[in-house]
């Protein structure tokens, strides 16, 4: 067994048990995650949810982690203190400031609403765990993901009742666009370009964020859980399919009485 799949191996089990230990404590907030790696339409999809939902009057308001607020503070402190922080240093800062944001956005939350959130908790997972750099250690993950958890704790920040979780690239929109990573690619360069966004001309690097974020999905064991619900979806179908089959499933849930 390679380094990166013992260090796959301890982020899945990590993972689990954080997931069990927020059900123990039927800590939850009033909220619908959408999940998944680099241009695979969680942006898209939370926002027709919202839409959806609002066609029949669910009163619901869409979010995204980090806020503006927290990433411009984010990138100024990368700007002028980056190269002089360890990499401990560096990892417990952003867990940090990402943490309190979080908290901070669920303050704000009106418990008379639903709230379509643009990733979360396990995009925390995937991007601060360390699993992502090819050079870590079982202990790395270990550590780090033990900052997370202990910021969890610090912030009392809550688990969403639902969790969907896009294992793939959406269905195919060009024609032009015959394999995942030529998708991927069209995709990713109109991001860019909308985006207007420096630093974003390594589509390699992004294809291993989606690799490993399919890879710590297959090992998520989604049976267990009973009060939480984590969703897999490999959504190469229509986008349109997609979101009424999470609204369908929010509103068995939420609102059938």
């Amino acid at each position: 067994m390679s380094n990166q799949d013992l260090n796959r191996s301890m982020l899945s089990l990590l993972t689990n048990g954080f997931l069990l230990d927020c059900i123990n404590k039927k800590d939850f907030i009033n909220s619908i995650c959408i999940e998944g790696g680099e241009c695979t339409g969680t942006t898209t999809i939370s926002k027709h949810i919202v839409e959806e939902l609002r066609k029949i009057n669910i009163p619901c308001e869409w979010t995204r982690e980090p806020s503006e607020k927290c990433k411009k503070e984010f990138i100024n402190k990368m700007t002028h203190d980056g190269s002089l922080m360890s990499p401990g240093e560096k990892t417990e800062y952003i867990i940090d400031i990402f943490m309190k944001d979080r908290k901070e956005n669920q303050s704000k939350m009106d418990s008379s609403k639903l709230y379509i959130c643009d990733r979360s908790i396990f995009s925390t997972i995937m991007y601060q765990s360390g699993i992502l750099d090819k050079n870590s250690t079982i202990e790395d993950i270990n550590n780090n993901f033990m900052l997370i958890k202990n910021y969890y704790d610090l912030y009392h920040i809550k688990m969403p009742k639902f969790i969907y979780i896009l294992t793939s690239l959406p269905y195919k929109e060009s024609k032009e666009s015959t394999t995942d990573k030529e998708e991927f690619e069209r995709r990713f360069n109109l991001r860019k370009k909308s985006l207007d966004v420096d630093g974003m001309d390594d589509i390699e690097k992004y294809l291993h964020v989606n690799n490993e974020y399919s890879k710590l999905t297959e090992n998520i064991r989604t049976n267990i859980y009973t009060d939480l619900i984590l969703r897999p979806i490999e959504h190469k179908q229509n986008l349109n399919l997609i979101v009424q089959q999470i609204k369908d499933e929010i509103i068995d849930v939420f609102y059938k009485k």
